[in-house]
């Protein structure tokens, strides 16, 4: 980049490690006016949102904070928008579902990931986001939603790495939800899927809790 394009960015980074999202929006606009072609950019537009989505997250005010999830879901869109092909896609994406379900809109957030996983379907980060969703909504009671995320990945052989933390997930949010038949029988095939995996002496103990309620003999 030229020497005029270096002082552009630093001028547009230091509003945006500032966490003056409003100022860094607006100089965004300005540098990509100058400077549309510069990829390195669509880092810098996918901060802004994720600092709306951490300024509304501390917001007390519930109108106030609705405000903020929505100016961040705006920041998200104009990312994927100026930067479809951009590296920051799938952050992007992440924080665009991540404030749709903060406003409640859940079918809406499940839909953005989904249409990214056809897109784009053997990129890792995919599942990355679907784990990320299924946990979102576990966190906020809503356990049928978030089984639907976590199966979606732990059913899918090119998940990779993501499979097994997706399962441990599952069975998890199936215990919330007091289904202890499935939990034993996810346990088990846990068990036999991931012998070494961390996450393997929280399920067991989930597994022999439900065997107890169901008054199996093997708990």
């Amino acid at each position: 980049p030229d020497q005029q394009q270096e002082v552009d960015f630093q001028y547009l980074y230091s509003y945006t490690l500032g966490g003056q999202a409003e100022k860094a929006t607006a100089a965004l606009h300005d540098y990509l006016a100058k400077h549309p072609d510069d990829t390195q950019a669509d880092s810098i537009s996918v901060q802004i949102a994720a600092a709306l989505m951490k300024r509304a997250a501390a917001e007390t005010d519930p109108a106030k904070q609705k405000d903020e999830y929505t100016s961040a879901l705006a920041q998200a869109d104009e990312s994927l928008k100026d930067f479809p092909k951009g590296k920051q896609v799938a952050a992007a994406v992440q924080l665009k579902s991540e404030a749709l379900t903060k406003l409640g809109r859940v079918a809406e957030a499940a839909s953005v990931i989904d249409e990214f996983i056809k897109a784009n379907p053997d990129n890792p980060a995919a599942f990355g986001l679907l784990v990320t969703q299924g946990e979102g909504l576990d966190q906020k009671g809503q356990f049928k939603e978030a089984l639907v995320s976590f199966a979606k990945v732990k059913d899918n052989p090119k998940a990779g790495a993501y499979q097994s933390s997706a399962d441990a997930f599952y069975i998890n949010t199936l215990n919330k939800l007091k289904r202890y038949p499935e939990v034993v029988a996810e346990a088990k095939q846990f068990e036999t899927k991931y012998p070494t995996d961390k996450a393997l002496a929280s399920v067991s103990i989930i597994g022999a809790m439900a065997m107890d309620k169901t008054g199996d003999p093997g708990a």
